[in-house]
């Protein structure tokens, strides 16, 4: 597949190469107060994974008390501010913010998208390759193996000896937009080739989550919507999250695109962040076939007291940061109230969105608001896609937009490798 390092189609590199003199001269004045202190450091913090330590640089968002926000923008903003074919934004307008920090306009929404779409089509020996992967092996291998196979593509690494180090971000912003690109491709063909009969319908003229969508084997224009918020929710939160932190590590070593995300991935698919949503999924469904549809809100506080008992917290609830009910639950539940209100296990998650938090305040788990997790995989359930093993798929695909778009501003900035300083047990008592 042949590749121009520029496609001249939308005005994001214009727009991007605007902002990029503009941070470095940002960046230039910071470095004249590199000894001015930003925070003291404690042993707990060490010992704890360093979860309040400020030490990651991003721009991208940010998460506070009251949720998260890209770029500055609450998502009750973004989902009205950011074009889209309907209501809820398109992952391309996503990508514009996260990359540019600015709102696109129609036109340059309507590009971008146009943009995407044209390079939507997989490197032959990649699409055969995820065709030949075993059935067994998880999704998420599948998904991290694709990216690498498409490293040979890669413009950054073919130029790092060709290109000044202040023009590196131009090869490595080509890099990110084709690996979008071919996102929906990828884990389409994923999960028809794992989970149904292998057939790929191949890609259109549409927005990037209507072919995905479509791609998967929906038509639905309502479940386009719910991928569309989906990927909204799902593409960003801050720098420290381990694939975007992953993501960010291995770019700052000069590795391209694909080697960096597809290391992000890897940490996505672990128990504790991007299975989440399987995790959680699978706790909602048996206690519903355990309940039926026949119970009220002293049941369900029945059923999570004795959960809770045998196992010490409950999935979908509470959040390190967050001290309110989390806004991308909220906003997945507004979706559902107004596609299927009455889906059954849409209902149950509103009773327990009312029964748990106060009843884990009771047993001293302070803070243990809904998060986005209880509702993420709630919404495909009800469409049909109920392969649980690919729920952290979605995930990925949704999480590029934001890991890559720090990967970009680290380049940019021509950022150091980042490597920690460590230090022992020992070391801590001395």
């Amino acid at each position: 597949m042949q590749r121009t390092l520029l496609r001249p189609i939308s005005s994001l590199r214009t727009v991007l190469s605007a902002k990029v003199e503009s941070k470095r001269e940002q960046l230039a004045f910071l470095r004249e107060c590199g000894k001015t202190p930003i925070d003291d450091m404690r042993v707990s913090e060490i010992l704890e994974g360093m979860n309040t330590m400020k030490t990651v640089l991003c721009e991208t968002s940010r998460v506070d008390g009251k949720g998260l926000k890209l770029r500055g923008y609450s998502l009750s903003e973004l989902i009205y501010l950011l074009p889209g074919k309907r209501k809820q934004p398109s992952l391309e307008s996503v990508l514009w913010l996260l990359l540019t920090g600015e709102i696109p306009s129609w036109s340059e929404y309507e590009a971008f998208v146009e943009e995407i779409s044209k390079d939507s089509d997989l490197p032959k020996a990649t699409e055969d390759l995820l065709f030949s992967l075993p059935k067994e092996m998880h999704p998420m291998t599948q998904f991290s193996i694709a990216l690498q196979s498409l490293n040979e593509h890669s413009q950054y690494s073919k130029s790092l000896l060709i290109l000044p180090e202040e023009d590196h971000w131009k090869p490595m912003l080509e890099d990110i937009l084709f690996l979008v690109s071919k996102l929906p491709r990828i884990a389409g063909i994923i999960y028809r080739n794992t989970f149904k009969d292998g057939k790929v319908c191949s890609p259109g003229h549409y927005d990037l989550a209507e072919n995905y969508g479509r791609m998967l084997g929906w038509k639905d224009e309502s479940f386009f919507e719910a991928l569309r918020l989906f990927l909204l929710i799902h593409s960003d939160h801050e720098g420290g999250n381990v694939s975007t932190h992953t993501t960010k590590v291995i770019g700052s070593y000069k590795n391209n695109a694909f080697q960096a995300y597809s290391a992000g991935l890897n940490g996505l698919a672990g128990p504790i962040h991007g299975l989440g949503i399987q995790f959680c999924m699978m706790w909602l469904v048996d206690m519903w076939k355990t309940l039926g549809d026949n119970y009220d809100e002293k049941v369900v506080e029945i059923y999570v007291k004795g959960y809770l008992k045998d196992h010490g917290k409950v999935p979908g609830f509470g959040h390190p940061v967050l001290k309110s009910t989390d806004t991308r639950f909220l906003v997945q539940m507004e979706f559902a109230d107004r596609y299927f209100k009455d889906d059954p296990l849409c209902k149950l998650i509103k009773v327990c969105n009312k029964v748990v938090p106060q009843l884990l305040n009771e047993h001293g788990k302070k803070n243990s608001y809904s998060n986005m997790y209880l509702h993420s995989g709630s919404i495909f359930y009800h469409y049909g896609l109920r392969a649980y093993e690919y729920y952290c798929v979605l995930f990925g695909v949704a999480r590029a937009v934001g890991a890559l778009s720090n990967l970009f501003w680290d380049r940019a900035l021509m950022l150091e490798p980042e490597q920690l300083e460590h230090i022992s047990l020992e070391d801590l008592e001395a």
